[in-house]
Parts: structure tokens; sequence; C-alpha cells
């Protein structure tokens, strides 16, 4: 398999930014994909709403898939395994037995070939093959990225399958949160989990309820009461995804005191979310989380959970999808 190399930076890496009328500032690396930043324009200082990686090298050693996107099948995929066709396909265990984010040479750590489009847009592509990530078939992957004039970045994802494959990315963009002023409401319903972190059934346990907003230090200090565990972070599944009159279904809302509104719209049917801190694994083990990953996605383990929904793609089949973070100024 290929992948990123830290020696590679130097010779390869391109960014490219996205501006509006209203001096918001995003940052796309061609390395996984990454949003490097999400930078809000004010009166006293630019605020970065994102948790980004300094030196750039960092987003290749660091273990948390740091704003990369994620692919070709974002999530768990149960016992690292699936069937296409009549064959019994097995990919990269990176995570126990299961696959985790398209493994270790998965999108997020790939090099892309990008364009700057116009001044709000720009397009990265890359075509994988089982060589380049050990997963089935040729699979050519386009990535499209759009600021807008009222601060929402839309990711749009495009894949043609050469061959028999499967497709489901996913953003694995991490939001800046202080717990105490930050607030979360989800439109969907938490599914209970195994012990191998894959989704079994929905649940009505209040611990994981986000359907009114509740504040994420409280959020946090129920679910540690009830695991028993003091550090506790959530990493869930939820199924969300109804769409209502052919409009992109808002997903999740996240509201942070005093510096931004986040709204996360997806038509597909699983969010997970993920709270971190990533550039601080000592700080993440304690339980003091900086930051809020949103990820929408089909349900985890559909390879294996065909009531879920179907990510696999035959010969000749174009696929899209996208991922809309529409983002309004609180400062």
């Amino acid at each position: 398999m290929d992948f990123v190399k830290p020696e590679d930076l130097t010779a390869k890496l391109q960014t490219f930014t996205l501006t509006n009328k209203q001096d918001t500032k995003v940052t796309i690396l061609n390395l996984g994909g990454i949003v490097h930043e999400f930078i809000l324009n004010s009166s006293t200082a630019p605020q970065n709403l994102l948790v980004s990686c300094s030196p750039l090298v960092d987003y290749v050693l660091n273990p948390f898939n740091v704003n990369k996107q994620i692919g070709r099948v974002a999530g768990r995929i149960g016992n690292a395994s699936f069937k296409l066709g009549e064959q019994l396909i097995k990919v990269e265990a990176n995570q126990g037995v299961n696959c985790l984010h398209g493994g270790t040479a998965g999108m997020g750590n790939q090099w892309f070939a990008g364009e700057q489009v116009s001044t709000n847009k720009c397009r990265l592509s890359k075509l994988l093959t089982p060589e380049v990530d050990g997963f089935p078939g040729e699979l050519e992957v386009m990535l499209e990225y759009e600021l807008t004039e009222d601060n929402q970045l839309i990711l749009t994802y495009h894949a043609t399958a050469q061959s028999p494959s499967v497709f489901d990315p996913t953003s694995h963009t991490y939001w800046r949160i202080e717990p105490t002023k930050s607030s979360l409401q989800i439109n969907g319903e938490h599914y209970q989990l195994d012990q191998q972190q894959l989704p079994v059934a929905v649940d009505n346990n209040p611990v994981y309820d986000f359907k009114q907003p509740k504040n994420l230090e409280q959020a946090l200090s129920a679910l540690q009461a009830f695991t028993g565990n003091p550090v506790q972070a959530f990493d869930e599944v939820y199924q969300v995804g109804k769409q209502v009159n052919n409009s992109l279904p808002l997903v999740a809302e996240l509201n942070v005191a005093s510096l931004y509104n986040l709204k996360v719209y997806s038509a597909r049917n699983g969010l997970v979310i993920f709270t971190a801190n990533p550039l601080d694994v000592k700080a993440h083990d304690q339980g003091v989380f900086n930051s809020l990953a949103l990820e929408p996605q089909t349900l985890p383990n559909s390879l294996n959970q065909p009531e879920f929904g179907e990510i696999r793609l035959e010969a000749g089949q174009t696929t899209s999808c996208q991922i809309v973070f529409a983002v309004t100024s609180l400062i």
C-alpha cells in the first residue's frame, strides 16, 4: 500500500485558500483533503474555528485523523471483511479486529492532485487502487470544496468505480469547543454499540439523547457518571438524515457561546460524534476535551448490516454525496 510519508511534505504539499466577501478564509491541503483552517474575521483578531496542526507534518504523525477526509469507507468495518459479489473481501484490521476509517492507507493518508477553481472553490482528485489503499476496485475520487458568501463550507464527494468497489466518505474535522460554553443538538436517535464499537440497535438512553440542545459539560459529566469512567469521551453513532421536501437535512447543531454556531447538513443516515483533544494526547486521556468531530456517513458497518444502507458500487457506477458545514459568527 502507498500513503503519505513525512519526508514528502516539502516536495508534494499544496495549499488552496477559499475566501468570501466576509473575509472568511478556509485553507485546504492536498494531503488527505485536510480542511486546515476555517478562519472567521472579527474586529479584534481572526478566529480559527478548527483545531489545526502546526507544524503541518503533525498531520502525518498525529493518530487522530485531524481534519482529514476519510474513505474509502468511514467508520468501522466489522472483522475487517465484507462480501463484494460472491467474493469475501479482507481489508486491513487497523483497530483490533476491525478496519477503521479506510485503514492506514485510506484517503486521509493520500496525496491528491489539486486545482484552484475560483477564489471560493477548489477541487482534489485521486485514483484509488488496491495497490494504493488495500480496498477492492479502481475508484476515481473527486472532492469539491466551496465556501459560500454566507459562510457555508460545502464538501461534495464524487466517485466513479472502474470495477466493483465501495465508497462512503466523511470529513473528520475537529471544531473548537469550550464544553462549559457549548451546546449540541442532534436530530436523530442514538445507536447502542457492541464491545467492538459497532452499532447494534436504537436505544432510548437519555445520557446520549441530544434531541434538545444540551450543554456539553453537563452531557460529559452525565456520560462519565453513567459509564463509571471519569475521563469518558463521546464516541457515538446516531441515525439521522430524514429528508423533507428534497432538501438536505439538518442533522446537528453546535453552539459555542460568543464564538460561532455550526449547523451540519447531510442526506445520509448516520452521524458519528467524537469529543477529543487531538493535539494533546495526555489531556485527551485525562478527559479534557477541546474539540468535537461531527462525521456524517452511512451507518457504520453497513457492508455487513445491509439494513443500514448500500455503499457498494458496480463497475461503471458513479455516486456522490455532500456535507455542508454552515457557520454563523457570534463574535
